[in-house]
């Protein structure tokens, strides 16, 4: 699972994101630019849409954390 934990600081932004990511395979259903993710459930409001470059991802899994940023290549990477 995953969830948006920040929007540019704004609840109602759609451009650079902040996503908490639970599993390895999250990386996979978020967000890119001009790309929609893939929701969790139909009550996910905003977490598809696309996300600008520069957005990051937390991944925190089996005790390790990991940070993800989203690349001008629209990739996700390790930091």
């Amino acid at each position: 699972m995953f969830k948006i934990t920040e929007i540019n600081g704004k609840p109602n932004s759609y451009s650079k994101k902040s996503f908490l990511l639970t599993s390895p395979d999250d990386l996979n259903k978020l967000p890119k630019v001009g790309v929609k993710g893939t929701q969790n459930s139909p009550d996910d409001s905003v977490v598809d849409e696309p996300c600008a470059v520069g957005s990051e991802a937390l991944l925190v899994y089996n005790g390790l954390t990991e940070v993800y940023i989203l690349t001008p290549d629209n990739e996700w990477v390790k930091m």
